[in-house]
């Protein structure tokens, strides 16, 4: 993951200044807890282990100097194995890449799927 800064700050604060960032990871069941807190500057990198499980969603809550910048909620890792922008773009975040993830049984299925033959992959009617 990649830190774009707090948005709100005027553009001369962003050289120097170091946030505290923090990022919960939410359980189906409510419960929090901490994947990674640390303080970075604008366009540093960092990373953390996903502790999801299995039978949960991925649900991170991401924080700068104890504010809400985004949420992320999704089926499962696989959804930003590629990277890319969080939400609409607002978010002071950028996915690099995910490693090592375990996919949740609706994409483990549409991977099986997508790797079946041709026809296989045809849903008949009758």
């Amino acid at each position: 993951m990649r830190y774009r800064s707090d948005p709100t700050l005027p553009s001369t604060a962003h050289n120097s200044r170091r946030d505290e960032v923090t990022i919960f990871q939410v359980a189906d069941n409510g419960s929090t807890w901490i994947v990674f807190k640390g303080f970075v500057k604008m366009h540093d990198p960092f990373t953390f282990k996903s502790q999801r499980s299995i039978d949960d969603r991925f649900c991170l809550k991401l924080e700068i100097n104890g504010y809400l910048d985004t949420t992320i909620s999704a089926c499962c890792e696989r959804l930003y194995r590629g990277g890319g922008r969080i939400d609409d773009g607002d978010s002071s975040f950028w996915i690099e890449t995910v490693e090592q993830y375990t996919s949740c049984a609706k994409c483990n299925d549409s991977i099986d799927l997508s790797q079946a033959p041709d026809d296989e992959k045809m849903i008949h009617t009758t």
